[in-house]
């Protein structure tokens, strides 16, 4: 139990380390454990369970620009059927001026 609540993110710590912290004072009846020692442990290494998921999504990101790169360069081959429909929608007539008829 105490494994997993070691591995935990922050968000599932508090319910897990209550859960740990019942089992030691059980614990405590039968032998000699000190708490406070025991907590800052487990802080310590909650904090770089935190520091190593604040590192993985650094490196998510740097994963989501090179796949955010491969888009890019396959949208151009998917661009111009799209940019000649709008040519012909949007295409300016020219119109022959006309001309005044001269009384």
């Amino acid at each position: 139990m105490l494994a997993e609540a070691l591995t935990l993110r922050q968000k599932w710590y508090p319910k897990v380390y209550s859960s740990v912290n019942n089992a030691f004072e059980m614990l405590s009846k039968f032998m000699p454990i000190y708490i406070e020692d025991i907590e800052a442990m487990m802080e310590l290494l909650q904090h770089k369970v935190n520091e190593e998921a604040v590192q993985e999504e650094g490196e998510q990101d740097v994963v989501g620009e090179s796949s955010r790169a491969t888009v890019d360069d396959l949208a151009p081959s998917t661009q111009p059927a799209v940019e000649e429909c709008r040519r012909h929608n949007t295409r300016q007539k020219q119109y022959q001026p006309k001309r005044r008829r001269h009384p």
